[in-house]
């Protein structure tokens, strides 16, 4: 992975993020985001803007980015191994294994 481009603005915002997905979009021929795969952080306007541009893009979320604003709340060294083993898995069932395997952690905010 690597940057493609960037930009200075005054706001993160979706008419920010159009403006700066449009211009990717044109510069790199993107057309309507077919067999494109973006991954991306949690900004605000971004989802919207990639929704609207790019709508036949494959959209994903930094797994980084996601246990970032969900450790806020939710800590431990065992909740953050198994959130890593969910995010990596490859099957549905394994998915749903690691899943279960969270949920008997319990509802405990902070386990050290």
């Amino acid at each position: 992975m690597l940057p493609l481009a960037w930009a200075v603005v005054e706001y993160e915002n979706k008419n920010t993020w159009t403006w700066f997905v449009n211009i990717v979009k044109t510069d790199l021929g993107l057309g309507d985001g077919g067999d494109l795969t973006l991954i991306t952080d949690m900004q605000k306007g971004l989802s919207a803007a990639i929704q609207d541009l790019l709508p036949a893009a494959e959209h994903k979320m930094c797994a980084r980015h996601i246990l970032a604003n969900w450790a806020k709340d939710w800590k431990g060294l065992q909740r953050r191994q198994q959130f890593w083993r969910i995010a990596k898995s490859s099957f549905e069932s394994q998915l749903r294994n690691n899943v279960e395997k969270m949920k008997c952690l319990g509802p405990k905010k902070n386990d050290g």
